[in-house]
């Protein structure tokens, strides 16, 4: 199998090849939790009828392979009957001859969000940049709505929005030039003003700074202002809380709920966990 992912840095299809490791012993492959704030999932039992843990898997010797740490077993089989917002089956990716990841599955529904954590290096944005199309998975496939990427991949890019660990905003700019840019260039728009949408982040009053004289702070909430102006089903959230005092921390929670109350997706990386009204997220663990 193989699925061609659209590249947003350069152009290119990105090719995924195979299907990956096994993440758990047997031919079952390891689907990791999600996330629901409606309903408790379905948990489909253990067919080998193991204990209540997956034991994790060792490194390969041969090329140093890091896997995924395993979750319970009761919470890592998981189905849902709707076709999964975004699927991963099998990725693998590598920074120089070091593997981060292999054999990883993953699927998120509407109304869902996972948490990916671990240590720092273990690959957590490389996981976000794969699934938006910045780095170059080794191995895997990768699905939207059901659909393999290469198949349309204009409506896939139209649904997604990336925040990354960098705000990625023009310092000569000010908050408000800066997001009239990323609001030009977005597929999908909402009818929100770009003032109201700076004022709701906490930005009234500096809409005329330019984005070099505000603090760190600051400019993570002009980089957060894009979620309230793009229309995205899927955001991929790489460290949200970045400089964040703990009034923007609750923004981003806020945020997060609507957006989940409103059927979109989350993928997100952060060692802070979220704090919503129903629910927690389920978690994605990557091992150092």
């Amino acid at each position: 199998m193989s699925a061609f992912l659209p590249s947003p840095s350069c152009g290119e299809p990105v090719c995924c090849r195979g299907s990956g490791d096994q993440i758990a012993s047997g031919p079952r492959k390891l689907l990791l939790p999600i996330y629901s704030r409606y309903s408790a999932p379905h948990v489909i039992a253990n067919p080998a009828g193991a204990a209540a843990r997956i034991p994790e898997l060792e490194s390969d010797a041969s090329s140093k392979a890091r896997r995924v740490r395993c979750v319970d077993a009761n919470q890592a089989l998981l189905s849902t009957p709707a076709t999964p917002l975004l699927q991963a089956t099998g990725l693998e990716c590598w920074r120089g001859d070091r593997c981060l990841f292999s054999g990883l599955d993953l699927a998120l529904a509407a109304g869902e969000a996972l948490q990916v954590v671990g240590p720092n290096g273990c690959g957590k944005t490389t996981l976000l940049r794969a699934v938006c199309g910045l780095t170059r998975p080794e191995r895997g496939a990768l699905f939207f709505r059901g659909a393999a990427l290469d198949g349309d991949p204009d409506a896939f890019r139209s649904e997604l929005l990336y925040i990354g660990h960098e705000n990625g905003l023009k310092f000569e700019l000010t908050a408000l030039e800066n997001l009239r840019a990323l609001r030009d260039i977005a597929a999908r728009r909402r009818d929100l003003s770009l003032e109201a949408a700076l004022q709701r982040t906490g930005l009234e009053g500096f809409e005329d700074r330019p984005v070099r004289t505000l603090s760190s702070g600051q400019r993570r909430r002009v980089a957060l202002a894009r979620l309230l102006i793009v229309h995205a089903s899927l955001w991929l959230l790489d460290e949200p809380f970045t400089a964040l005092d703990e009034a923007g921390a609750r923004l981003v929670n806020v945020l997060v709920e609507d957006h989940l109350h409103a059927g979109g997706g989350i993928i997100f990386t952060s060692h802070i966990p979220l704090s919503l009204t129903r629910g927690s997220p389920r978690h994605i663990e990557l091992e150092s």
